[in-house]
């Protein structure tokens, strides 16, 4: 299992920020701030579609999308903390394409990104909080 963090320049490009395995032997506290996002968006932004909750709106979901699915670039106003519990995705990012299997869990920091599930498709428990814009 690991943790993935992701992060946004001055100029709002997405990059993955930290990569950790996490410890399944006890109790991980697997990631904590008091800096909310988002951040500068990018130009290229108007391209995404927003996918924001509503500030202060906390939700927790299952979400389970088809193989060979391709979720377009979308940002969101929010901290979204995702966890692979079954099937396989790829995030990408600015910087690049980071692969994720089952207990891998990333957080996204309000950033521009993208989703490609592979050939099982893929299930993630998503908890996203609704920051301001």
């Amino acid at each position: 299992m690991r943790l993935l963090v992701t992060g946004a320049g001055a100029d709002g490009l997405s990059f993955l920020e930290s990569v950790r395995d996490i410890d399944t032997t006890g109790t991980d506290a697997l990631w904590e701030s008091a800096q909310w996002p988002p951040g500068a968006l990018p130009a290229a932004a108007a391209a995404f579609y927003d996918n924001s909750p509503p500030p202060g709106v906390l939700q927790w979901k299952v979400a389970t999308f088809p193989p060979d699915h391709d979720i377009p670039p979308h940002f969101t106003a929010s901290i979204d903390l995702d966890c692979v519990v079954a099937g396989a995705v790829t995030l990408g990012l600015t910087d690049g394409a980071h692969a994720l299997g089952v207990g891998d869990c990333v957080v996204v920091r309000g950033v521009g990104h993208r989703w490609t599930t592979g050939p099982e498709g893929v299930t993630m428990l998503i908890v996203r909080v609704g920051t301001a814009p």
